[in-house]
């Protein structure tokens, strides 16, 4: 097989490439085009403005520094249509254009549930145009006129601004999807609960353990209702201890819960601060069967040698109050 050559390298036959009359191993050009860094992505802007002349220059200034893409639309509904068909990161409006200015142009996105950030820039400085603007969801307003330099300078922040906020926004949509995804999926009871002791969270395996609906739980009820009347002194002692003396505290304790139809089950809590926060998280697993089946065990070994005490388990618990 002959050695090929692609725009002055020549690739030897095997692992060894000839560049500039030296020979690298391939493997040592691909980790070094590997490590490259990587050319950051540009942001897509949707300019929309029915004067092509200013469309033209427009995207002079905002490509000029290499970090904005720009597609010019010279209306609305030109722009609706690229909207169907590609991906932006922003979209800046003129105001004043025929057939539907930029306020209708921002109606009719909000009706088909458009995210893309919104710039109205426009040479009308009305206030109404403003308070229009801002009531109907542009991410900022700006107005022509002036210096073309410092024009586009502020409006290329603005620019970059509205897709950093977008970035946030969906990253954390993306972070508290899956933060829920984990607290209804965990096959355990689990609360968030405020700092005043009321739950502000709950899920469905709560829900299914105390026999209510999460309507009647989050923002309605205060954890401690759940715990039966002779046990919440000393839960309430226990959490208070763990807001004010976290490593004194236990973090885990066996307790009675009482459902909705008044049924008593022994519970084990685990309890814990939310770091950086004043709300606490607490999961709750039914051990009804185990302390029954712990019971009848003591039971048997109480009638086989009257002088052996009944088994323990090394878990804090309200009933022999520690």
């Amino acid at each position: 097989m002959s050695p090929r050559s692609l725009n002055g390298t020549v690739t030897c036959p095997g692992t060894i490439t000839m560049q500039d009359g030296l020979l690298y191993s391939d493997a040592r050009i691909a980790g070094h085009q590997k490590n490259a860094p990587r050319q950051k992505k540009k942001l897509s802007v949707l300019y929309v403005d029915d004067e092509p002349a200013f469309l033209d220059l427009c995207k002079i200034y905002l490509e000029r520094e290499g970090e904005i893409f720009m597609t010019g639309a010279s209306s609305a509904y030109e722009a609706l249509e690229l909207i169907e068909v590609s991906s932006f990161d922003v979209i800046v409006s003129d105001y004043q254009m025929p057939d539907l200015d930029g306020i209708g142009f921002l109606k009719h996105l909000q009706t088909i549930q458009c995210t893309i950030p919104f710039i109205l820039f426009t040479g009308r400085g009305r206030e109404e145009v403003v308070i229009q603007a801002i009531n109907n969801g542009a991410t900022f307003y700006l107005q022509k006129g002036g210096d073309p330099k410092s024009q586009f300078a502020e409006l290329t922040h603005k620019i970059k601004e509205a897709a950093r906020r977008r970035q946030a926004e969906e990253a954390l949509k993306e972070s508290e999807s899956r933060y829920r995804t984990v607290f209804e999926n965990t096959g355990t009871a689990i609360i968030i609960i405020n700092e005043d002791a009321t739950i502000c969270l709950s899920n469905a395996e709560f829900a299914r353990l105390t026999g209510y609906e999460k309507g009647e739980i989050d923002g309605r009820k205060h954890w401690t209702e759940f715990i039966a009347d002779e046990d919440i002194r000393q839960v309430l002692a226990n959490y208070q201890l763990l807001r004010e003396d976290r490593e004194r505290a236990f973090r885990r304790l066996e307790c009675r819960l009482v459902t909705k139809n008044r049924e008593a089950k022994d519970i084990l809590i685990t309890v814990d601060i939310i770091p950086d926060t004043q709300q606490s998280v607490a999961s709750f697993i039914d051990i009804t069967d185990r302390k029954q089946a712990e019971e009848i065990l003591r039971h048997k070994v109480v009638e086989k040698s009257p002088a052996c005490g009944p088994p323990r388990n090394n878990l804090p618990t309200v009933s022999d109050g520690t």
